[in-house]
């Protein structure tokens, strides 16, 4: 395993525009939670938002468009839009402290996630992408969220709906790729009795 790895950590992935890109992302966190948390800054902290978001944009673009798709991109990736998403959503949480369920709920789906994609890794020896209902929460998350940092002291009715959707969005992702992954492994299983036989 140690091997695979290494085939995917050659310095021109690890320093490959794209994925610098997703570094400024992960470095642009604890600016966002300062301004929020510490200096009341909501404006400041949703503009770096509205940035982290751009550079996202481009980083997928340029991979794309200049063929700097990777596997190390395939996972620091996500890892730097989920940490942006905890992020937010423990900011929000500081005005309506029971938001923080939902950054519970995030923490077990990116934890499974994590498993059950290193499963997949040391069995197939690839990384997985991401699906499109994950893409479909993240869209919701990063919505819901960042109303409450332009709209920081909203009717709680309203901060009810957005979290609710959330959750919701969240928790049905997490049952979708639970879904996904068990049939992969079910497949391998299957292939690897008939191969036996």
């Amino acid at each position: 395993m140690k091997e695979q790895f290494k085939k995917r950590l050659t310095k021109k992935q690890i320093f490959s525009i794209p994925n610098i890109l997703s570094y400024i992302r992960i470095l642009l966190v604890p600016a966002i939670i300062v301004l929020y948390c510490v200096y009341g800054l909501y404006y400041w902290s949703a503009g770096l938002i509205v940035f982290s978001a751009i550079t996202d944009v481009a980083d997928g673009f340029i991979a794309r468009k200049f063929n700097m798709v990777t596997d190390f991109g395939k996972f620091i990736d996500p890892v730097a839009d989920k940490i942006t998403q905890c992020a937010m959503v423990f900011c929000a949480s500081m005005i309506n402290w029971w938001v923080c369920f939902l950054l519970v709920c995030m923490l077990t789906r990116e934890i499974l996630l994590f498993l059950w994609g290193l499963m997949l890794f040391r069995k197939q020896d690839r990384v997985s992408c991401s699906c499109w209902y994950g893409k479909a929460s993240t869209v919701i998350v990063y919505a819901s969220m960042f109303s409450l940092f332009i709209f920081p002291f909203m009717p709680e009715k309203i901060v009810a709906i957005l979290f609710s959707t959330c959750f919701i969005a969240v928790a049905l992702s997490t049952i979708l790729y639970g879904n996904y992954y068990y049939s992969i492994f079910r497949k391998l299983k299957k292939e690897k009795a008939e191969t036996q036989n």
